[in-house]
């Protein structure tokens, strides 16, 4: 398993050696919240049919990379069954983790008994913001609109954890330093701060760092440029 850690966007420089136009890619779009996404209907709208709020986000992303509409396959939460789950993620190149709220996709994916499905996946893993927290075996979202405080969770364990991560990274905001400085020490292990032009890659467990991240490590901080 390759796995690949964004904040925001796929980024074609770094990505274009696991990235193929003849990829079938499968897309968890489960980090939906139940206020704006009530419902099959609702869901169906935004993910599934052509000028769907979400759809319109994640099948241009790939498109960049010569991947057509017909190749990318999303998991119903609604209407598909665990077979059907299965056998989407099993016949894709890539695995698609959506971003959204963390904590819920990793609900859901234990409630549809998807877990031993895509640990056991042989491909590349991409995950962007909530899709790249959910594969450490554990994550923390700092403060914001939908986590008021900073909050710890249990990941699916795709990465182990020999560091954390924090997305939406804004280098200029001296409280959200602060804080992952505070959270690096109190952790005891680095936390890798990538703004929306960055990612990740393991890679057969070498870890390929791009952008301007910043490392938080306990009692220390660099960039890795």
């Amino acid at each position: 398993m390759i796995n690949i850690l964004l904040s925001q966007n796929l980024i074609v420089e770094d990505l274009k050696e696991y990235i193929k136009p003849y990829h079938k890619v499968a897309v968890v779009p489960f980090t939906f919240d139940s206020v704006s996404v009530p419902d099959r209907k609702i869901f169906e709208q935004h993910y599934l049919l052509s000028g769907g709020k979400y759809r319109e986000y994640i099948n241009p992303e790939f498109n960049r990379f010569g991947i057509e509409d017909k190749n990318i396959e999303y998991l119903n939460y609604y209407s598909d069954t665990v077979k059907q789950m299965r056998s989407k993620i099993n016949n894709s190149d890539l695995l698609f983790l959506t971003g959204g709220l963390p904590d819920a996709a990793v609900r859901r994916i234990f409630e549809k008994n998807l877990v031993s499905t895509i640990k056991a996946y042989k491909n590349t893993v991409i995950g962007v913001s909530a899709g790249a927290f959910i594969q450490m075996d554990k994550y923390f979202c700092t403060p914001d609109e939908e986590y008021p405080q900073m909050t710890y969770f249990m990941g699916l364990g795709l990465v182990e954890n020999d560091f954390y991560t924090e997305v939406h990274y804004n280098k200029s905001d001296f409280v959200q330093s602060e804080l992952l400085q505070r959270t690096a020490d109190n952790l005891n292990k680095p936390v890798f701060a990538l703004d929306d032009s960055c990612s990740i890659i393991i890679d057969n467990k070498e870890i390929i760092m791009n952008g301007d991240i910043r490392i938080f490590r306990p009692n220390k901080v660099e960039d890795n440029e």
